[in-house]
């Protein structure tokens, strides 16, 4: 087998996660750009310095657990997922933020009232903790 036959079907996967505050409208692209810009210069580098094909892919995760269904499947796809796995592997990744963005906001409220974060509720099957107003974790 010839070296281009060899490097014909290997593929480079770059995989960037942005999170990203998903309250305003573009907060997608705008973190979409950012990865690409941010991996511009690499990207430019192994297609210049290998046959091999490079693909990067950005998974784009909002902070309030959003997750565009369209792009997410796209990069499943491209990087041969079984269709069938999709929304499961979405619905682990949106849970999976969720609880990012829990562990952000007891540690804020654990600094700002003083106390640890290991003798707060984990919010599994606890009770949830009166932050203040309507606010409970």
């Amino acid at each position: 087998m010839s070296a281009n036959k060899q490097h014909k079907n290997q593929i480079c996967y770059i995989l960037e996660f942005k999170r990203k505050m998903d309250r305003q409208m573009g907060y997608r692209e705008e973190a979409a750009d950012r990865a690409t810009n941010q991996y511009a210069s690499l990207m430019h580098g192994l297609k210049g310095a290998s046959k091999w094909t490079v693909h990067l892919i950005i998974l784009v995760g909002g902070m309030c657990g959003s997750v565009h269904t369209e792009t997410f499947n796209k990069n499943m796809e491209l990087l041969g997922v079984i269709e069938s796995k999709w929304n499961e592997i979405r619905r682990q990744h949106v849970f999976k933020l969720m609880e990012e963005q829990d562990r952000v906001l007891r540690s804020f409220f654990a600094q700002k009232k003083g106390g640890g974060t290991s003798d707060r509720p984990t919010g599994r099957g606890g009770e949830a903790e009166h932050l203040g107003r309507d606010v409970y974790a």
